[in-house]
Formats: C-alpha cells, sequence, structure tokens
C-alpha cells in the first residue's frame, strides 16, 4: 500500500510539472541590484494588477453580502437568488485563476532573486570575496527570496482583503445615511492610523537588530560547519559552541523581545476596535428610536460592520509583515550595492569588439603600467612585463620565484584576468584579458592557484570541472591513467572508481590529494583548449618527491604546446625552466623580465642567497 502511494505520488507530481511547463530558464526573472527593490515587483506589474482585480471584486462583494442578502430577501423573488448565486458562483470561479497566476508570479519572484543574487557574486571581481562571509550572504540571499513570497502574499491576499472590506463598508454605509457613513469613515481612520503608526514604530526599533543578530548566528554556524576540520584539529568545538550559544541567545532575546512588544500592541488596538464597535452600535440604535432605521436594517448594519472591519484589527500584523518583508529585501540590495562591482566580463564579453582565439607563430604576454595594492600596501606601481615566446620553441617553461608576499600570486592573477589592476592592461597576443569572458578566456589561459579544493559531486565532476559536455570529451582509461601519474587513483580504485564521491572542499582528501586532483583537471583543460598560456603556482608545495618528480614531468609535457609560468615552491621543479622572473627585483625594475640563471645571478641578491643556500625558496 505504501509502495502505491509513492508510485501515485511521484506520477501526480510529474504530472503537474508537465501541465505547468515551468521548468524554462527563461521564465527566471532577472533582478538589476542597481534598481529601487520594488522593481522585483515591476517585471509582472500586468499580472499584479490582474491578481489585485479578482481579490477587490472577491472581498468587496463578501463585505456587501449581508446587505445583498437582505435586498434579495426583501425582493421575495426566487430569480433574485438565481442571479445572487449565479453572480457569487462567477467571482468564485475567477478566484482559481488569480490563484494560479500568484504562485507562478511568487516562484517566479523567489527563484528570480535567489539566482540574480548568486550570479552576482559568482561574476563579481574575485578580489571583492577576500573579506566575505559565506554565512551572511546566505543568510541574506535567504531571507530575501522568502521575503519576497510575505511581501507579496501578505499584501494581495491578507492586506488588501482588509482594505477592500473597509473601504466598502464605508462606501456603503455613506450610501445608506450619510452620517453613519461619516462616523464609521472617522473611527476606521483613526483606528487604522493608529493602528499602523504603532506598527511601524515598533518595527523599524526592532528590525534592524533582528537581521544583525540573524546574520550573526548563521555566519557563525556556516562558517564552523565549512572549516570543520580545523575546529576539531584544533579541539576549539567548545569554544565554537559557546560562541552560537552566545549569538543564537542574543537572537533570541531580539526576537522574542519584538513578539512580547507587538502582541502587547495588538492587545490595545483591540481594545480601541471594540469602542469603535460600540459607537457604531449606538447610533445604530438611536437611528433606530427615531425611525430612520427598522430593526432588520440597524442588525444588518452592524453585522455589515463587524464583518467587514473585524479583520481590520490586524492590519498591524500585516502591516508589520510588509514593512518586515520590505526591510529584508532592500537589506540585500544595499548589501550587493556595497560588497563589490564587476569591471570585467565573466559572461558576456566586450559587445564594442568581436574576440577571437588567435593563432600566431607567437605567444605574447604584454602587461603595462600595472598599479595594484592589497590593504593599501602597493605591490605593483607601474611595473610592465613583456614576454614573447616562439610558438615552435620546444621547451616554454617559465619559473616567477621571489620572497615570500613579494606579489607572484598577484600576478599570476592579474596576468590571468582574475585580478583587475587599478591601472594598465594585460594583453595575451594583443588580446586585453579583460574584455573577454569566460568562454573565450579559458581557451586562451589556464590557471591553477596555491590553494587546493574542489566542488562537491564525483571524481569525474571534479577532473573535468570547466570542460563542457565534459564526459563525452575523455574517456574513462585516459583519465584513470592521469590519476595514476599524479598518484592518488590507488585511494579511488578499490572505492567506486571515477564516481567516487567528493565532499565539499575536498575535506575528505589531504591537501596533497587535493593538490594532485587540482593538477590532474588542469592537465585535462590544456589538453582540451590547448591554451596560450597556462599558470601554475606552487604546483609541488604539498607532495612528496616522487610525486613531484612526475607533476614536473607533467608540467614539461604542457610547455611543449603552451607557454607556462610557474611559481616553484621547490628550485628543483624549475631545473628545465628556460629562465625566470625574481619579483625581489622589483623594487629597483619597473620592467618584469626573465633572464637566465647566469643573467640572473649577476642581478639578484636573493638569487645569490638562493644559489648558497642561505635562503629557502619557500621562505
Amino acid at each position: 500500500m505504501i509502495e502505491y502511494l509513492k508510485k501515485l505520488s511521484k506520477s501526480y507530481k510529474n504530472k503537474y510539472l508537465k501541465l505547468t511547463n515551468l521548468d524554462n530558464p527563461k521564465n527566471i526573472i532577472q533582478i538589476d541590484f542597481s534598481k529601487p527593490w520594488w522593481h522585483i515587483f515591476a517585471h509582472k506589474k500586468w499580472t499584479i494588477a490582474t491578481i489585485f482585480s479578482g481579490v477587490v471584486l472577491s472581498f468587496s462583494f463578501g463585505a456587501l453580502l449581508p446587505i445583498i442578502l437582505k435586498m434579495t430577501i426583501e425582493s421575495q423573488k426566487a430569480i433574485s437568488f438565481f442571479y445572487l448565486f449565479l453572480v457569487w458562483f462567477l467571482i468564485e470561479a475567477w478566484r482559481p485563476v488569480t490563484a494560479y497566476m500568484f504562485s507562478v508570479l511568487t516562484a517566479s519572484i523567489i527563484t528570480g532573486v535567489r539566482y540574480s543574487s548568486y550570479k552576482f557574486f559568482l561574476t563579481v571581481d574575485p578580489i571583492f570575496h577576500s573579506k566575505r562571509v559565506s554565512g551572511e550572504i546566505v543568510a541574506k540571499t535567504q531571507r530575501c527570496s522568502k521575503a519576497c513570497d510575505k511581501f507579496l502574499d501578505t499584501a494581495i491576499y491578507e492586506f488588501l482583503p482588509i482594505i477592500v472590506r473597509v473601504v466598502t463598508v464605508v462606501v456603503s454605509f455613506f450610501m445608506i445615511h450619510f452620517t453613519l457613513g461619516l462616523i464609521t469613515f472617522c473611527l476606521v481612520s483613526f483606528m487604522l492610523s493608529l493602528n499602523v503608526f504603532l506598527v511601524l514604530f515598533n518595527s523599524f526599533s526592532f528590525e534592524k537588530s533582528i537581521i544583525k543578530a540573524d546574520d550573526s548566528a548563521k555566519s557563525t554556524s556556516l562558517e564552523s560547519l565549512m572549516q570543520i576540520g580545523l575546529v576539531r584539529s584544533s579541539f576549539a568545538t567548545n569554544e565554537i559552541n559557546n560562541m552560537l550559544r552566545s549569538k543564537n541567545s542574543f537572537s533570541l532575546s531580539v526576537l522574542g523581545t519584538y513578539f512580547i512588544s507587538f502582541f502587547n500592541l495588538m492587545f490595545f488596538i483591540k481594545f480601541i476596535y471594540i469602542l469603535s464597535l460600540c459607537c457604531v452600535g449606538v447610533y445604530v440604535l438611536h437611528l433606530i428610536n427615531i425611525g430612520a432605521f427598522d430593526v432588520l436594517t440597524g442588525a444588518t448594519v452592524l453585522i455589515t460592520y463587524l464583518h467587514g472591519t473585524y479583520r481590520s484589527m490586524r492590519i498591524g500584523m500585516r502591516i508589520r509583515k510588509i514593512v518586515q518583508a520590505s526591510i529584508r529585501i532592500k537589506d540585500l540590495f544595499k548589501f550587493i550595492r556595497k560588497f563589490g562591482k564587476q569591471t570585467f566580463p565573466v559572461l558576456k564579453e566586450d559587445k564594442s569588439k568581436k574576440y577571437e582565439v588567435p593563432t600566431a607563430d607567437v605567444i605574447s604576454v604584454n602587461a603595462q603600467n600595472l598599479h595594484f595594492a592589497y590593504e593599501k600596501i602597493d605591490i605593483f606601481k607601474g611595473h610592465n612585463l613583456k614576454a614573447e615566446v616562439p610558438y615552435n620553441q620546444k621547451n616554454k617553461l617559465y619559473g616567477i620565484i621571489g620572497p615570500s608576499g613579494v606579489g607572484k600570486t598577484t600576478l599570476i592573477s592579474i596576468l590571468g584576468g582574475q585580478l583587475r589592476p587599478y591601472q594598465g592592461n594585460v594583453e595575451l597576443n594583443e588580446i586585453p584579458v579583460y574584455n573577454i569572458n569566460d568562454n573565450l578566456k579559458r581557451k586562451m589561459i589556464a590557471i591553477q592557484g596555491q590553494s587546493a579544493s574542489n566542488l562537491s559531486g564525483t571524481l569525474k565532476d571534479s577532473l573535468l570541472l570547466g570542460i563542457p559536455k565534459g564526459r563525452s570529451v575523455f574517456k574513462d582509461d585516459y583519465m584513470e591513467d592521469i590519476l595514476k601519474r599524479v598518484g592518488i587513483w590507488h585511494i579511488f580504485k578499490n572505492k567506486e572508481g571515477l564516481q567516487s564521491m567528493i565532499g565539499e572542499g575536498g575535506l575528505n582528501l589531504s591537501v596533497g590529494q587535493r593538490q594532485r586532483l587540482n593538477f590532474a583537471s588542469l592537465y585535462l583543460r590544456t589538453k582540451y583548449y590547448k591554451p596560450l598560456l597556462v599558470m601554475i603556482d606552487e604546483p609541488t608545495s604539498s607532495l612528496d618527491e616522487v610525486s613531484e618528480q612526475a607533476i614536473t614531468d607533467m608540467i614539461d609535457e604542457i610547455a611543449t604546446t603552451s607557454l607556462v609560468f610557474v611559481i616553484a615552491h621547490r628550485l628543483r621543479t624549475l631545473d628545465d625552466a628556460v629562465a625566470l622572473l625574481d619579483c625581489s627585483l622589483m623594487e629597483t625594475e619597473k620592467d618584469l623580465k626573465f633572464y637566465s640563471r647566469e643573467e640572473l645571478n649577476k642581478k639578484s641578491v636573493y638569487y645569490q642567497k638562493l644559489m648558497r643556500g642561505e635562503v629557502a625558496i619557500e621562505e
């Protein structure tokens, strides 16, 4: 029976998915965070207007139903009931249509906010991520997407019906008796104004503190999970647990106090509403006593007032939700605007010019007038680099050396288009690397960074990251052979082979194993794209001598088809290098050059000490 229900449930879901046909990426709304936050909803203004019209029609009819029923009964005609229920049926029949439109609307906006925000963080210049707190990004994005749903749902199906009912009651009372309508208008206006003011004041007093406390708790939680290896190896579990408890206690304090203050306001507002009902009731009794109303009319008026305005007590709660949602939406917009910017193409290239992968007899790298600083510490101050290598040169391996912190990693990040200098430009075979998108850039450049990591997924996924339709490009036997060469195939051979799962960040692998896996992926990318320039940052820093030699041999192989720049952790990695660029010379030379060992020995004190063993290259 249970299995049958599971199959039925799956079939039910699949039929609905097929019926709605919403899986087209075009349905996702693209959010422009440079515009005001309410532009999120401007994309679907006509849909929202249609839904609004349906809600207004339905709830205005509902508010007048007691009066309409009285008029129908007084007509003493069966046809009147037929017309009443026909109109009622048509109004109710329109509601599923607007409900469908609302469901599609909210789903598209929620996914649009989530997709557009993460797309922004994916494409913004990497330097702006150097101080990022991933937990804060996730917290603000999730909170905003939920807030969009709450904003629409509350505004359309909770706040709007209250307003429609109240307006309908006031207008109908004016039509029945002017003074009654005036009294009702004054009472309702005062009650709603007081309600809205108190709730807004209360919300603005607490909301920023609630967001700050929530960000802090989620950021600490996510970061501790991402760095679980560090936490456990440092035996810091108690300290992290105490920190989590402290931050969540503060969040509990702020949130709990806010709820208490809000419900106290609701009690006061309910008391005001009861007074308004008494005022209307007293005046209706007066109208009955002077003969302006009969008892039935008076009772109908009171029922209509109660039916149409009772929920107005809760308008403060609806306002609270709307204000809270708008603050949380604006919070993400403000965060993104201050987070950073995209100064060079990633998904799209410079529209002013169409670029293609160049074919030439020479591979040239030309960096001019580079200016760059980290934390106000200048690294490049008008430096230049020019390297030209014949494509048919058998060995195109060049090394980059220099003391730690001098700017070696920054240099290859700039040359590879990962970091954009404040001034200056970089060209590869006369193509500006900051004018082309990732699709073209990966055909020209391949980079392996200093830190070794990977996305969660299978071993095969990690190997083929960055290669389109990668599963059909290389045969499994070939990939296994590459993993054998770098010395990690034995780890996966007796598990699930290429389908072995690797956790987020590769935490189930050692640093050396992740480094070998990253290099194997780089090697496959160079085989697929045959890029002009390959840059590798300390490829053997965590490897034993056997693995180091294997990877050095593979680097030499890559250097037969591509110009290869290698930052070495061990000098023997550069034994086959044609020439070396010594970054220690940047203090005295603006033009960075690759020198032969003989030339470098004459120019560089650092290199002389390196050769004498007075300093180690890893220092």
